[in-house]
């Protein structure tokens, strides 16, 4: 399946399937899925449970984003700021924001 920027793919390379190889949003390869279809490994999504929302002043989407949805400081993007469900930064994002 494929994913964009709108509407990302919830996976890591734990489960995401054998035989599968997974890409960046830039198109820079990742890894192979390590999960058999058929019998899938038990894997954590890899979120950062404390980010609540996020701001982005200079994003091309919204500025404010509540939820933010599944998400870490590494994949979120550059210039955005994390926030805790009670408003204290969590952290800048370090990923480069896929352009449309």
């Amino acid at each position: 399946s494929e994913g964009s920027p709108t509407n990302p793919i919830c996976i890591n390379c734990c489960s995401g399937y054998k035989g599968c190889n997974y890409y960046s949003a830039f198109g820079r390869f990742i890894c192979e899925g390590e999960s058999d279809p058929k019998n899938p490994k038990a894997c954590p999504l890899n979120c950062d449970t404390n980010i609540a929302y996020s701001r982005c002043p200079r994003s091309e989407g919204k500025s404010l984003i509540y939820p933010t949805g599944c998400t870490t400081c590494c994949t979120g993007y550059k210039d955005c700021y994390y926030f805790d469900k009670n408003g204290k930064f969590v952290c800048e994002g370090e990923s480069d924001e896929p352009k449309a």
